[in-house]
């Protein structure tokens, strides 16, 4: 027999009262766990109501779903950051949130970073107009000027830029793109991360060495801000480039091509939701002339034996199967990527002028027997170095002495 069983059987009438002495103390300790609670409880909702715009609540979603942590490592750049979040939402009075969106930007120590409670920007068009005019003032700041025509460095194109560097009449400027607001650096094979201010003659230029293309999966709005950052920097043009599929037998891979027209198959528009924000235009924009007669007049004045394409847009990232490529040849296209078409429906919105130029990268799917990869567009891009290179600095030259466009 146990100790406790000896006094249990020795002394029932103590044994009774130990009982419920450890009843109550049970009972008390219950209590005091819920009067905890409570205080806690009260305490959340004090700090949610005391964060203005429904922060806190916005917060607390972000931790619940496990975004957070994640995202604001890879936009805002360590845990110390993280910690403005974590302690307690302290900090979060550092932080300016754009109404409905729940978008948050900081203007501390790390320079302006966007991002939204999924890590990628919003989908209100009007935050991205916002967001776009604040990038373009942050790249005025930085430079110290504003710009006159933004050049889209696209696959196999970006190999130009020492040529260019070396053409300009003032020294080369160059920033990452993510020190700019709403900019994530490419994850496209052979895209650069950086903006780049060079002059051409008169002409004020902004290079961005590499783009965001739909398939990164940040949105729409994150593919087009470049064209809308330029925008509201200054530029009135826009000299998109890209590497390209294709279609024509006859046309030799390693040359570039004028785009004249284009065919828009990524199901996607920058136009589609809120109307954009006075005093911008509204969302039914004409793309009867997207791509300026006068700039591709320039570019024959540079080579007359340029072959001019229309340009069919897909989401990507997949390769077409050799159906759709003949489907596509049907409909009238000539080369086939998955860029260029989005940014030239938000650069006509804004009235700018548009150039483009499609570097053949590779024969279409099903048109050679040979397989597809990104590996071969690099290796094609940079083989193309010196040609692109002229061709595109040439172009520049012209435009400043055509006096296309107005500084």
């Amino acid at each position: 027999m146990v100790e406790g069983q000896a006094n249990e059987s020795s002394d029932p009438v103590q044994a009774h009262a130990e009982c419920s002495t450890a009843h109550s103390q049970r009972r008390t300790g219950q209590q005091h766990r819920k009067r905890l609670q409570g205080q806690r409880d009260w305490s959340k909702a004090q700090r949610n109501r005391d964060l203005s715009g429904g922060c806190g609540e916005q917060h607390r979603k972000r931790h619940k779903h496990g975004v957070a942590r994640n995202a604001l490592r890879t936009s805002v750049g360590g845990d110390d950051e993280i910690a403005k979040y974590e302690g307690g939402c302290g900090a979060i009075h550092d932080w300016k949130r754009y109404p409905r969106t729940g978008v948050l930007r900081n203007w501390g120590a790390l320079g302006h970073v966007a991002l939204s409670y999924h890590g990628a920007m919003t989908n209100s068009v009007a935050d991205a107009f916002h967001l776009a005019e604040e990038a373009g003032a942050r790249i005025t700041a930085i430079f110290g000027r504003r710009h006159d025509l933004l050049v889209v460095l696209g696959s196999g194109w970006s190999e130009a830029i020492p040529t260019l560097e070396a053409a300009s009449a003032t020294p080369p400027q160059s920033i990452a793109v993510t020190e700019i607001p709403g900019f994530a650096k490419p994850s496209a094979l052979g895209h650069g991360g950086a903006l780049v201010s060079i002059t051409i003659g008169n002409i004020a230029v902004l290079l961005l060495t590499g783009r965001t293309h739909l398939y990164e999966g940040h949105g729409v709005h994150a593919v087009v801000h470049g064209v809308r950052a330029a925008h509201a920097n200054g530029c009135s043009a826009v000299l998109l480039t890209n590497g390209a599929g294709c279609l024509r037998p006859d046309w030799q891979v390693g040359t570039p091509v004028v785009i004249t027209d284009h065919i828009n198959l990524t199901g996607h528009s920058p136009l589609t939701g809120d109307n954009p924000p006075a005093p911008h235009a509204g969302r039914f924009v004409d793309l009867t002339d997207a791509y300026s007669q006068q700039l591709r007049d320039v570019v024959r004045s540079v080579d007359p034996t340029i072959n001019e394409a229309v340009y069919i847009g897909l989401h990507g990232p997949h390769f077409e199967t050799p159906a759709e490529i003949r489907a596509m040849a049907n409909w009238g296209a000539d080369m086939v990527g998955m860029s260029t078409v989005l940014e030239v429906i938000a650069a006509r919105h804004l009235a700018m002028q548009v150039l483009a130029l499609s570097l053949a990268t590779n024969q279409a799917a099903g048109m050679s027997g040979e397989k597809l990869s990104g590996e071969e567009v690099i290796a094609v891009g940079k083989d193309s170095a010196p040609r692109v290179a002229e061709l595109l600095r040439k172009v520049l030259v012209a435009i400043d002495h055509n006096g296309v466009i107005v500084p």
